[in-house]
């Protein structure tokens, strides 16, 4: 495994053993297992949000068919009473 690879499973906390000699604390262990659940649910949140932003975009999209519907209707009756 290269010296980049290992650098990088270390940067986004993916490295759970480290190399030997090495004495890691359950207080670390802790502490990466806590960043790691808030950026879980930091990233649902914005799932989330973005599944609510989207609910509500087709929700008013489904309000301008029926106003454009209504609107043909009343389009239609003008035009019949002429």
């Amino acid at each position: 495994m290269s010296l980049f690879n290992v650098c990088e499973k270390r940067r986004n906390g993916l490295d759970l053993h480290p190399p030997s000699g090495v004495v890691v604390s359950t207080g670390d262990i802790d502490a990466r297992q806590k960043a790691r659940r808030i950026d879980r649910l930091r990233r649902e949140g914005e799932t989330i949000g973005r599944l609510l932003r989207q609910a509500r975009l087709e929700e008013v999209r489904e309000s301008i068919v029926q106003a454009t519907e209504q609107l043909d209707e009343v389009e239609a009756k003008l035009e019949g009473s002429d």
